[in-house]
């Protein structure tokens, strides 16, 4: 009796807790800079429960993390398009999450932009940071999508790279975000 009693109360209290084993064991994984076991295990909570969105928040945080640990332009873009993809499941299953979302957001921005300008920077050296540059602008314009520098420096950096071409669809949606710096229209227009 006394054995079923205490069962009963660990079935209670695992119950009251409420948190998927996975979506514990992911936060755990990423404490520990675990990206590749946390995802996984993100991915099997998800299975569990596909309409779970702390689990897609907690997979957005693990692939930011990841990202801003990778040095390769193409890995890092493609962990940037991942984790704002899985932030804006969360949203759209949770809008409660939307500040702490649009903060995490905002801070990728930021480090970002910060990427791009290094590599802007380094294209001085080596013809090739303007290229990166130009990948870590174009992320940028994806998670703040209102930003018109992020378009004007990702112009900037693919005329700098030499794809003038690819330069106006960036630099025409920077007018269209509202700059108003002259040197935009003139370089749009030379274009």
């Amino acid at each position: 009796m006394k054995l079923a009693l205490v069962l009963c109360g660990v079935l209670l209290m695992a119950a009251a807790c409420g948190g998927d084993p996975n979506l514990e064991g992911a936060k755990l994984d990423l404490r520990n800079k675990d990206y590749a076991r946390a995802l996984e295990n993100v991915e099997a909570a998800l299975q569990t429960n596909p309409q779970n969105a702390e689990a897609y928040y907690v997979k957005g945080q693990v692939l930011q993390e990841q990202a801003s640990e990778t040095q390769d332009a193409e890995q890092h873009t493609k962990m940037v398009q991942d984790m704002a993809e899985a932030y804006q499941r969360a949203i759209e299953l949770d809008p409660a999450l939307t500040e702490d979302v649009n903060n995490r957001l905002r801070l990728a921005y930021f480090n970002e932009f910060q990427r791009g300008g290094q590599a802007f920077n380094r294209g001085q050296e080596d013809s090739a940071g303007y290229a990166e540059a130009a990948s870590y602008f174009r992320n940028a314009t994806l998670l703040q999508p209102d930003s018109a520098d992020a378009y004007i420096n990702y112009g900037y950096s693919l005329i700098n790279a030499g794809r003038s071409e690819e330069a106006i669809q960036p630099l025409h949606t920077a007018t269209e975000k509202g700059s108003v710096n002259e040197d935009v229209y003139i370089l749009l227009s030379d274009l």
